[in-house]
């Protein structure tokens, strides 16, 4: 009984000592292939490890994090450095700003510094957690202030960096200077996706604010309130399509004193490809980063690249459209002095088989929809700079009255659009 014993204390002794060494070893392959994988999937910044020290029960690491422009192609460089702790079942990692931003770090935060630690599991699931300390800083020279309220932010990560789950709570901020203010309170944050494929993420995420203020000594002051942002996005077909929609909800416009709301606007991406979807979305990041990516090649050599990176774009569109797909506003309403202005967008394209889809040239042949929309014709009346605008539209029949109200009602098919029973042919553009 007492070998029995002695065993396994041994063995919980050795599995104690060793446990540091492995949980080391996971985490420094864990970061390297996060940040492999962070740098692989986008072209906005590039986060480089430049010193990774394993030790037996922590490492320090180090490295930086370049962030390009990409019209210009200028980068950014802001160092970073990090302490691991190596524990029984996972490592915690510990950055600091104060080598990346210097005095600046002193100046805004003179009594604590931000925090951002990484707390990494064995089975492959991160925690982030992010804590900015309130921010106050006074210029009497120029009469400029900026206060920022503490904010606090969380990420998980799990499954490989396949599911992500976050949340961001930001109570407040005010910007001052000569003759004007802009404050902001209660901003949230939260989203939980899980990724489909490539760019392509399933999941719901929100966003809340109670307050957006802008006020000028030279202009009316303006502010938004409770503003609510919501999406929610579905897989489908076996993860070969999705499905995304977006809510917008403003309940008031305050100028001044008079308040006009709510506000409701939404928006329905519907029956997507994903593999088409995914090539679009490379071949836009591609030509985002165009400019950039030029700046060294002969004239020539730049027609040519310049081509084919739009070639990859209508080619990503007119598989993305083959396949059937459905954009969609639902509703729009937008509350005036004079009354609602509502309205709704449909436009869909079939789906083709493959024989088709190699065939087609371009989208807008099979391109359909409708569209209405519904204005109070008090509106011209309250506002006069109006009429200039929407006159031309109502001597051509594109408004026409109904009651007290202007509307448009108009429907696409076959490169040709009716307007209220107007027609009018359309060049096949896209």
């Amino acid at each position: 009984m007492n070998r029995k014993w002695m065993l396994a204390g041994g063995l919980a002794l050795v599995t104690a000592a060793a446990a540091p060494w492995v949980v080391g070893s996971v985490t420094e392959r864990q970061w390297r292939q996060a940040t492999d994988e962070l740098n692989t999937s986008q072209s906005l910044f590039e986060l480089a490890t430049e010193h990774y020290d394993r030790r037996y029960l922590g490492a320090d690491l180090a490295g930086t994090l370049i962030i390009q422009n990409p019209q210009t192609g200028e980068t950014t460089a802001i160092p970073y450095h990090g302490e691991v702790s190596h524990r029984l079942w996972g490592s915690e990692l510990r950055f600091s700003l104060e080598q990346a931003f210097g005095e600046a770090a002193a100046e805004l935060f003179p009594q604590e510094q931000p925090r951002l630690v990484v707390d990494t599991r064995l089975w492959g699931t991160v925690l982030v957690e992010l804590e900015v300390p309130a921010i106050s800083v006074d210029d009497p020279d120029t009469g400029e202030s900026l206060n920022l309220a503490e904010s606090y932010g969380w990420a998980e990560i799990g499954d490989g960096g396949r599911q992500v789950d976050m949340d961001l709570r930001w109570p407040g901020l005010a910007v001052r200077g000569p003759g004007m203010r802009v404050g902001m309170d209660d901003l949230r944050l939260s989203q939980s996706m899980a990724r489909i494929k490539g760019d392509v993420w399933a999941g719901e995420g929100e966003i809340r604010m109670a307050r957006l203020e802008l006020v000028d000594d030279a202009r009316a002051s303006v502010a938004l309130e409770n503003l609510t942002v919501t999406s929610e996005t579905t897989s489908e077909d076996g993860d070969r399509r999705f499905t995304s929609h977006s809510e917008l909800a403003l309940e008031n416009v305050v100028v001044d004193d008079q308040s006009i709301g709510p506000h409701r606007l939404s928006f329905e991406l519907a029956g997507a490809e994903v593999d088409s979807w995914n090539r679009l979305t490379d071949a836009l990041g591609q030509l985002q980063t165009l400019g950039s990516a030029m700046a060294s090649l002969a004239p020539q050599a730049q027609f040519e690249r310049q081509r084919q990176v739009m070639a990859q774009v209508s080619e990503a569109l007119r598989q993305l459209a083959g396949h059937g797909i459905s954009l969609n506003m639902p509703e729009l309403s937008l509350q005036t002095p004079a009354g609602a202005m509502t309205g709704s967008l449909a436009l869909r394209h079939p789906q083709l088989d493959e024989p088709a889809r190699q065939q087609m040239l371009m989208v807008m042949p099979g391109l359909e929809g409708e569209l209405e929309l519904s204005v109070p014709e008090a509106l011209l009346e309250q506002y006069p700079a109006l009429r200039p605008q929407l006159l031309p539209a109502i001597e051509q029949g594109l408004l026409v009255p109904d009651g007290n109200r202007l509307r448009l009602k108009a429907h696409l098919q076959d490169l040709e659009v009716d307007i209220n029973g107007q027609v009018w042919p359309l060049p096949p553009m896209i």
